[in-house]
């Protein structure tokens, strides 16, 4: 599940609205396919400064006793966020992290901090490298096709927040395979927080749904 869920760490580069360290945000992850699968995943911050935000993401599936948890750091700017195109793609990538070498591109993907519907965002593409039975692969990771729809009043669990709406195609070429992704979310520009997110196949069946039902802050 493609998830560029680092955005809901990325606050307006102020300190009254920066995260705070302990903050948790709970979301439901349905895979449309199978909604007897239940996923739980939980983003909590681990550490604030001047510039980054440190964040975990924890999931936990109804039909595996283990947990599955990565931590990543984003650049907060003041009007940009950058967010790791390896973090953006870790589930395409997990087969290969072993060997993962920097070939070329962009490292991080940028947002804005403060989106409406004029704001244009650039398009990354990064080259990889991995070793497989000894022989060089391959990966091409692009983020691309981003647009930016506007405002939209969305409610879930966690209550009703005004979100800009964007869009955006995730594309892994590995070896010879390449996967699709459409990823549409709706990021709430006053709290700073992702509220809801689909990843929809190249067809425009939508594969999975994401969920905001709790905040927990501090205290």
């Amino acid at each position: 599940m493609a998830i560029v869920m680092a955005l809901s760490a990325c606050k307006q580069d102020n300190k009254d609205v920066m995260p705070k360290v302990g903050e948790k945000l709970y979301y439901d992850i349905t895979n449309v396919a199978d909604t007897a699968r239940k996923v739980e995943m939980v983003l909590e911050v681990l550490g604030v400064t001047d510039s980054t935000v440190t964040t975990s993401q924890t999931f936990t599936f109804s039909d595996l006793e283990e947990k599955i948890s990565n931590e990543y750091t984003a650049s907060v700017k003041e009007e940009d966020s950058e967010v790791s195109m390896k973090s953006i793609f870790h589930e395409n990538l997990m087969p290969y992290m072993d060997s993962l070498e920097f070939v070329e591109g962009d490292k991080m993907v940028k947002y804005r901090n403060k989106m409406d519907e004029k704001t244009v965002l650039e398009p990354a593409r990064m080259v990889l490298k991995s070793k497989a039975d000894g022989e060089d692969i391959m990966i091409e990771l692009s983020v691309e096709e981003r647009k930016v729809y506007g405002k939209e009043t969305v409610t879930t669990p966690a209550g009703t927040f005004e979100c800009i709406k964007f869009s955006e195609n995730h594309v892994a070429k590995i070896g010879d395979k390449e996967v699709f992704k459409q990823l549409t979310g709706w990021y709430d520009y006053e709290n700073g927080s992702q509220v809801k997110q689909t990843d929809c196949s190249k067809d425009g069946n939508v594969i999975y749904e994401v969920l905001l039902v709790k905040i927990e802050q501090p205290l």
